[in-house]
């Protein structure tokens, strides 16, 4: 068994980040070319151009953190049905 000790503080900032952070992965179809992150951007600029601040991290291949300035944002997109 392994346990890992998580300052309150920091478990509380994660919860907090929890409220405005979106993972997902991006899948393509087979012998499509792969997304580089300024393509990916562009796409989601277009799809998401009516809400507020945004921003994409990738983290490893195919998969990505959005992080929107607010809780609203994040629920507009979600409710969007683009995942």
């Amino acid at each position: 068994m392994v346990a890992v000790w998580v300052d309150e503080e920091d478990y509380l900032a994660g919860l907090e980040d929890c409220k405005t952070h979106l993972h997902g992965r991006i899948i393509i179809s087979k012998g499509d070319k792969p997304l580089t992150h300024l393509d990916l951007t562009k796409k989601m600029q277009l799809v998401w151009k009516a809400i507020g601040l945004w921003k994409e991290i990738p983290l490893r291949k195919g998969f990505y953190e959005f992080e929107f300035s607010s809780l609203e944002d994040m629920q507009w997109v979600l409710g969007m049905g683009s995942w």
